[in-house]
C-alpha cells in the first residue's frame, strides 16, 4: 500500500507546472572548457609530431634535413587569431647552408589538432610573434630574403628586409610590412647609415674597395627597396644619390631585377 501511495504522490509532483508556468525545461550542462593547449614537438620513431598536451599530429618529413639535425622544432607560441587560444608555429629546417626555413601553423580545437597555414621563408625566419597594432592578434615579425643574391652580391652581402605576416580571416598569412611604416622608416635610417659608413670607410682607407662595393650597394639597394615598400621612391633615391652616386648609376640598371624581386609573393605556400 505505502508503495501504491510513493507512486502516486511521485506522479502528481511530476504533473505540476514549471515556476515559470510554461512547460518543464529540460536540463542542461555547461560544456567543459578546453585546457591551454601545452604546444611542443616529438621527436619519434621515424620522424616528428606536434602536440597540443592532449592530441598528437604526426610533421611532414622533410628528407633533405641533415640526419643528425633536428628538422622540426616549436618556433612561437602565439596567439594570431584572437581568440584567447595560442596558435603554434612550428619551424622547419630543409638543410643547406644557410638554407632554409619553413613552417606550419597549428591551432587546438575541441576534435583534435588542425593546421591552418604553411609557408616558405627561405633564407630567412621568424624572430617574434607580437601583437604589434594593439587588436588583439599577434603579428609574425620576420626577414625577407627576396633580394639575396642580387646581381654580384653574395649572401653574406645581401640585405634581409623587414617582413610582417598578419594572419587573415581564411587563417592564412599575408605580407602586412607596408601597414607597419614605422619599422620601415627605421630600417630606412639604419640602412641609410651603414651606407655612409661604407662611403666613409672607402675613402679613408679602412675597408678594402671590394668590401667597401659591395656593402654600399648592398645598403643602397635596401634603402631603396624600403622606400618602394613604403611608396616613396623618390626619396629613397634622393638620399642614396646624395651618398654614393655610382651605387644609384647600379640600382637603376638593374630596375627591372629589382621590380621583378619585390613582386614576387611572399611568404611562399609549402609544402
Amino acid at each position: 500500500m505505502n508503495r501504491w501511495l510513493l507512486g502516486l504522490l511521485l506522479l502528481a509532483a511530476a504533473c505540476q507546472p514549471a515556476p515559470s508556468g510554461g512547460p518543464p525545461r529540460p536540463a542542461t550542462s555547461t560544456p567543459t572548457p578546453l585546457p591551454p593547449p601545452a604546444w611542443g614537438v616529438l621527436r619519434e620513431a621515424g620522424g616528428f609530431a606536434v602536440t597540443d598536451g592532449r592530441n598528437r599530429l604526426p610533421l611532414p618529413v622533410i628528407r633533405t634535413a641533415p640526419p643528425d639535425v633536428a628538422s622540426w622544432r616549436l618556433a612561437h607560441v602565439a596567439d594570431t587569431d584572437g581568440d584567447g587560444r595560442p596558435e603554434a608555429i612550428i619551424q622547419g629546417y630543409t638543410g643547406g647552408a644557410h638554407c632554409c626555413f619553413v613552417y606550419l601553423v597549428f591551432e587546438s580545437r575541441p576534435d583534435g589538432i588542425r593546421q591552418v597555414d604553411g609557408f616558405d621563408l627561405g633564407n630567412a625566419g621568424i624572430s617574434q610573434a607580437a601583437d604589434l597594432d594593439g587588436d588583439g592578434r599577434a603579428e609574425l615579425v620576420a626577414g625577407d630574403d627576396r633580394l639575396a643574391y642580387f646581381d654580384d652580391l653574395p649572401f653574406a652581402a645581401s640585405p634581409i628586409l623587414p617582413l610582417i605576416l598578419c594572419r587573415q580571416d581564411s587563417g592564412r598569412f599575408k605580407d602586412c610590412t607596408p601597414n607597419f611604416p614605422d619599422r620601415l622608416e627605421a630600417e630606412m635610417g639604419r640602412a641609410e647609415s651603414a651606407l655612409k659608413d661604407a662611403v666613409d670607410g672607402a675613402a679613408s682607407g679602412r675597408l678594402d674597395p671590394e668590401t667597401a662595393g659591395f656593402v654600399q650597394r648592398s645598403q643602397a639597394l635596401k634603402l631603396l627597396a624600403l622606400a618602394i615598400r613604403l611608396g616613396r621612391p623618390d626619396g629613397g633615391r634622393d638620399r642614396i644619390r646624395r651618398l654614393c652616386p655610382a651605387c644609384l648609376t647600379w640600382l637603376d640598371q638593374h630596375s627591372a631585377e629589382l621590380s621583378q624581386r619585390l613582386g614576387v609573393p611572399t611568404p611562399r605556400p609549402w609544402p
